[in-house]
This record gives structure tokens, C-alpha cells and sequence, in this order.
């Protein structure tokens, strides 16, 4: 597994950290992380910044509205340039549909690169005792919930999904091997699980089929960020 496969989630406040994170790490890392806060922030800027620094943008926010609002801020996403971006997959198949459709003609169009579109299934904070909270039925178990959700994604085009580690054998059982899994939740041994509910270490993600995975605060936060993304790189492979 290549370096490129590690996404480091800029999950800072301004523009000059995330531009600061990205130079100080761009010896080892290719795939950063845009995700809500950082994209409130500073808006479309920080993705001009990386890609001129030619490396790639994982767009993470997580679309969930309507149909046509939901195609429109994909197009825009394609024209960007960023390499993944994600919605939620609980919007419903029209949206699916017609985000893939519209994110292929956008590219086709104006002759830009594809982005490759993924669908959310649980996130990783949400734990059995809350999902029940919010009515969620589970007579089965969560990873059949986070599979059906997979299933529905590749049924209407998506690229891959986004899921915790837990799941992450259970849908590359379920779904060809070309249907990507990215993972967010990686914790390296010895780091805290801050909010997360369902994490795993590199190397037991890796073996279980992911093809991408998200670190943040492990990396961020560490006294030697450089030495924590080869600890991790060295772990995957």
C-alpha cells in the first residue's frame, strides 16, 4: 500500500494551518482530507492550495438535501478538481442516481477528471444505543445495516463508501473488489479514541479490505507528526 492510500484530515480552523499541515507533511502524504470545518473556514481557497501544491483533495462533506441541491454542489465538486467527495447515501437513490449522472457529465463536459463519488453509510461516532435514540430498529446488527447501505450505493453507481472498521470485512465480502472503501476511525496503537465509537488500527483495517484510510488528531496532535505517519505507513504494510 502506497503512501497515496493514507488521507491526513486537515481538521484545523484556518487556511494558513491546514496550508502550513500540507507542506509540512507533503513529503509523505498525497491525499488530504477537506472536511466542514476547515471548508467553512476557509472555503474554496484551501482546495486551490492543495491541488497547486499537486496533491489530491478528498471534498468531505457529506451532501444530504434534496436532489437537485445535492447535484449541483457535486458539479461544482468536479470542478474543483478534487479526487473523492461523499454524501450520504440515506438521501435516497434519486439522489445517488443523479448525482453520479451529474458528476460524469460535468467531467465529460468541460474535460476534467472524473471525481469518484462515495456514499456515507453509519458514522463512525454512532454506536447501537444511539442509532435505537433515534428509532432505528436494529432486530439484525449493525454491520447487515452498514452492507444494505453498500449494497444500495453500488446499485446506483457510486464509486465506494465510507464506513467504520467493524463493517469494513462484512462489505468487502458483499461487493466487488473494484467498489472502494474508504475508513475513517483509525486509531495507531496507544492513541485516544476522542469521539469515536467504532476505530481500529491500520494494519487490522488494511486486512480487512480498506482501501483508504482517514487519520486526523492521531497525526495532527502527535509531538512528531512526520514519525507518527511512518509508524502508520509502516503498520499498513
Amino acid at each position: 500500500m502506497s503512501p497515496s492510500k493514507l488521507i491526513v484530515a486537515l481538521d484545523v480552523l484556518t487556511f494558513q494551518e491546514a496550508e502550513e499541515w500540507v507542506e509540512r507533511l507533503s513529503p509523505k502524504v498525497d491525499l488530504f482530507k477537506v472536511g466542514s470545518t476547515l471548508f467553512t473556514a476557509a472555503g474554496t481557497p484551501v482546495i486551490e492550495m492543495i491541488r497547486q501544491k499537486n496533491k489530491e483533495v478528498f471534498l468531505d462533506l457529506k451532501f444530504h438535501d434534496i436532489p437537485n441541491t445535492v447535484v449541483g454542489a457535486c458539479r461544482a465538486a468536479v470542478r474543483l478538481g478534487v479526487f473523492m467527495l461523499t454524501l450520504h447515501i440515506m438521501g435516497g437513490e434519486r439522489v445517488l442516481r443523479e448525482s453520479v449522472a451529474a458528476v460524469t457529465e460535468e467531467a465529460s463536459q468541460r474535460k476534467l477528471r472524473k471525481s469518484l463519488l462515495l456514499g456515507v453509510t453509519l458514522l463512525t461516532h454512532l454506536g447501537r444505543e444511539t442509532l435505537g435514540h433515534l428509532g432505528w430498529d436494529l432486530t439484525g446488527n449493525m454491520e447487515e445495516e452498514v452492507v444494505h447501505l453498500a449494497r444500495i450505493a453500488s446499485e446506483n453507481g457510486l464509486d465506494g463508501v465510507v464506513c467504520s472498521p467493524p463493517e469494513v470485512h462484512s462489505v468487502r465480502q458483499a461487493l466487488r473488489q473494484d467498489f472502494l472503501i474508504v475508513v475513517p476511525g483509525i486509531r495507531p496503537l496507544g492513541s485516544p479514541l476522542h469521539d469515536q465509537v467504532r476505530v481500529s488500527q491500520p494494519k487490522e483495517a488494511i486486512e480487512a479490505g480498506a482501501d483508504y484510510l482517514v487519520v486526523g488528531r492521531p497525526i495532527l496532535e502527535s509531538q512528531n507528526p512526520l514519525e507518527m505517519v511512518d509508524l502508520i505507513l509502516k503498520e499498513i504494510q
